[in-house]
């Protein structure tokens, strides 16, 4: 039995077998953990295998740029991750879809691995993420889009787009020192060196890492959900840091390649505010708004 949805399931399986002539036929439908943006389902299928399905109401075509990135990442080899299968936008026969290969295993936050398991899934990751890091691009940008000379003409711009988005529901004091922490925003890159144009994941946390057990280890399956950018590095590892998704095994190994540059924890605290004020916009939890307000108390001494 398909799952609620405001959509026609029949209708929407005859699209996927149009796009996908060759799948066997889906026999069952599950909804998966995460979807917070958007609808994500397991699609059982006849011969035992499994497709994974994101869909979406939104107008205009959704997914057109992750299948962008996973066929960049696939073809390329950067970076373990489902290949794409199909993508159709929105319009008259029904809502935008997205379908994928189902990697083995289950994603980070779900997966019984154990302390000893973490450590190993921490480290190849490392291994991973080092790997793609050290692909590098002509300038600074979204994945597709015109590279630019400097980093912070890519992040200056994110960072006052998120708090534009997010001041409706933060204190105006509030909005008015993060406006302020825009205009430090060089002095805070002074340190460090110039960074280099890295290709990032850009959505590293716990649900977005899928893993699995080979020979006794846990490995990673792959990543899902890219938001492919040329970027500093620390983008990412400030991210990592700031949902606590990697601990001492990842950075042993991450940093003995990478090591940290002077003046990244205070570089830290302005992701994370970024990080802070996409989330407060985009689900306006009290939980990320406290933790916006902690941010900005911790640039204000800095």
């Amino acid at each position: 039995m398909e799952p609620s949805a405001p959509w026609d399931w029949p209708a929407l399986l005859r699209r996927l077998a149009r796009a996908c002539p060759d799948l066997p036929t889906v026999v069952g439908i599950e909804r998966m953990h995460g979807g917070m943006v958007h609808h994500v389902f397991e699609l059982s299928l006849a011969n035992g295998g499994a497709v994974v399905l994101k869909v979406s109401e939104a107008r205009g075509d959704p997914f057109g740029r992750e299948r962008a990135e996973l066929d960049h990442l696939s073809s390329s080899g950067a970076l373990p991750c489902p290949r794409a299968l199909a993508c159709e936008p929105t319009g008259r026969e029904g809502p935008a879809f997205l379908a994928m290969d189902r990697l083995p295993g289950a994603n980070w936050a779900e997966a019984p691995t154990g302390p000893e398991g973490d450590l190993q899934v921490e480290e190849h990751l490392a291994e991973l993420l080092l790997s793609l890091h050290r692909r590098t691009g002509p300038g600074f940008c979204r994945f597709g889009e015109e590279p630019a000379g400097d980093w912070l003409e890519v992040f200056g711009p994110m960072l006052e787009h998120n708090l534009r988005k997010a001041e409706r529901r933060l204190p105006s004091d509030w909005v008015a020192q993060a406006g302020g922490i825009l205009r430090r925003l060089p002095k805070f890159w002074q340190l460090g060196g110039r960074p280099v144009p890295r290709l990032v994941h850009g959505d590293v946390w716990a649900t977005n890492v899928v893993v699995h057990r080979s020979g006794g280890r846990w490995r990673v399956s792959g990543l899902v959900d890219p938001a492919l950018h040329f970027a500093d590095e620390e983008y990412e590892i400030a991210y990592l840091e700031c949902f606590r998704t990697a601990g001492d095994a990842f950075f042993r190994l991450y940093r003995a390649e990478r090591p940290e540059r002077d003046g990244y924890p205070v570089r830290r605290l302005c992701y994370w505010l970024n990080t802070m004020l996409l989330h407060v916009h985009a689900f306006g939890d009290a939980h990320y708004v406290r933790r916006t307000g902690g941010v900005l108390r911790a640039l204000g001494t800095a």
